[in-house]
């Protein structure tokens, strides 16, 4: 499935970005081996959809003009303010060279060695090498085989894609199980009696002064 983005020519001037993003657009640029770079903008609710959809390793089809270029989302910057997108770089990919990118993992399924120590996930990204119409979404890994304290899933244990090739040392760790911390037990302290009362009273007695 094909994923296409309209795009419209933008002029570099002051406060143009900020037009932009008042209407509802996002200025971005669009640049690569043979692209020289461009500047354009999108339509920010289009863009998420986009996005959604295919991610950051995913190919999007990137319409200016009429002129329909294939890319990966390259670079994301978003507001400090409401993580609204600030600026998107769209980079232009050869669809015969492949190329390299960080694809999420996604994690799927019960471990059932949850109940004996702790799921820890060392990698959240996996780098890949595919031609672009190859590129994963994500990759999935299925934690149900984490049985107990000895088990682990390593990138040697995931099945790549058709045309995709995992970068990473096959003896990397995906996910593991750790033992739990025990928790030390907090001494009671020894109850101390209580001080008495500093009082400037004259101890009073029952005998009577001669």
């Amino acid at each position: 499935m094909t994923i296409t983005l309209e795009a419209l020519p933008r002029v570099v001037k002051s406060n143009e970005a900020r037009r932009l993003r008042r209407a509802g657009r996002v200025p971005a640029i669009v640049y690569g081996r043979t692209q020289s770079p461009t500047t354009i903008s999108v339509e920010g609710a289009a863009f998420s959809k986009v996005l959604k959809e295919a991610g950051e390793s995913t190919v999007v089809e990137l319409s200016v003009n009429g002129t329909k270029m294939p890319t990966l989302v390259h670079a994301l910057a978003h507001s400090a303010l409401d993580n609204s997108f600030e600026h998107i770089d769209f980079l232009v990919v050869d669809a015969t060279q492949k190329v390299q990118v960080d694809v999420p993992i996604i994690f799927v399924g019960e471990a059932p060695a949850e109940k004996l120590g702790v799921i820890t996930k060392v990698l959240h990204e996996i780098h890949v090498e595919a031609l672009p119409a190859d590129l994963p979404h994500d990759i999935t890994v299925d934690l149900s085989s984490l049985i107990d304290l000895t088990s682990n899933i390593r990138v040697k244990d995931l099945v790549a894609p058709q045309g995709v090739v995992f970068l990473h040392d096959p003896e990397q760790v995906v996910v593991a199980v750790t033992a739990q911390a025990e928790e030390e037990e907090t001494p009671v302290a020894e109850s101390q009696p209580e001080p008495e009362l500093a009082t400037n009273k004259k101890k009073e007695t029952s005998e009577t002064p001669a």
